[in-house]
């Protein structure tokens, strides 16, 4: 398979990102392969840390390496490129959140209990996974145009997630009727807003990661239960 930077791959981590339609394959692939897992997420964990604190440019192999305490040589046996340990970072921060949504729409729960569990379990990952985090916000917007197409369809997919619920929400004649698309992602985009403030290490954003889940929901949900009105002329 062809990963967009000449070379193929085998790494069934990627798959998910390679091919969106694949979203839970990593999962598979943690419960399959323990003991590479367990090597591969020490790659992972290391490399988030040092992407977070020097940026992806900023980082080398050798650095990774000696911060995950194994070989350059190991890493290369499980990823042929930094890139692919960007990837694989970024799927499995998408790869939560989808997995997450998919178990909220089964629930037999109201929309606006869905979407509180929804906000309270992104900040619980900013507290949780704070370097992976930072970097889902960030290098989503990666020069590489083969890294951004491919997370772009990912995110796509979250958006498609939403949507759902909301037409959902619909439905039932719990909201009035939006483009639950474009609503979609203008509640992504207040969650992005609010997280990449919450991400700083000061006092205000300690405040907003206690705060924010709460008023962010309450935020949503008046938005979403008020009457869309025509932009006058």
């Amino acid at each position: 398979m062809a990963n967009g930077f000449g070379k193929s791959t085998g790494n069934p981590i990627l798959l998910c990102l390679f091919d969106p339609s694949r979203v839970g394959c990593y999962t598979q692939y943690e419960r399959s392969f323990k003991g590479g897992w367990r090597l591969q997420e020490k790659v992972l964990q290391a490399a988030s840390r040092l992407f977070a604190e020097r940026g992806f440019y900023a980082t080398g192999m050798r650095a990774i390496a000696a911060a995950a305490k194994v070989s350059v040589g190991t890493i290369y046996n499980h990823f042929q490129t930094k890139e692919e340990i960007l990837e694989a970072i970024l799927c499995d921060e998408v790869e939560r959140r989808s997995k997450f949504l998919q178990e909220v729409a089964k629930e037999k729960l109201p929309l606006v209990k869905k979407v509180e569990k929804l906000v309270a379990f992104h900040f619980s990952l900013l507290e949780e996974r704070r370097d992976a985090s930072l970097l889902f916000f960030r290098e989503r917007f990666d020069p590489n145009p083969g890294i951004r197409r491919r997370l772009e369809k990912l995110y796509d997919g979250l958006a498609n997630q939403i949507a759902a619920l909301l037409q959902d929400g619909v439905r039932e004649g719990e909201i009035v009727p939006y483009s639950c698309l474009d609503a979609a992602y203008i509640l992504l985009g207040m969650m992005e807003a609010v997280s990449l403030r919450a991400l700083r290490d000061d006092r205000v954003a300690a405040s907003i990661r206690e705060e924010a889940p709460k008023e962010l929901t309450r935020a949503i949900w008046a938005w979403l239960k008020g009457s869309p009105t025509e932009i006058p002329a």
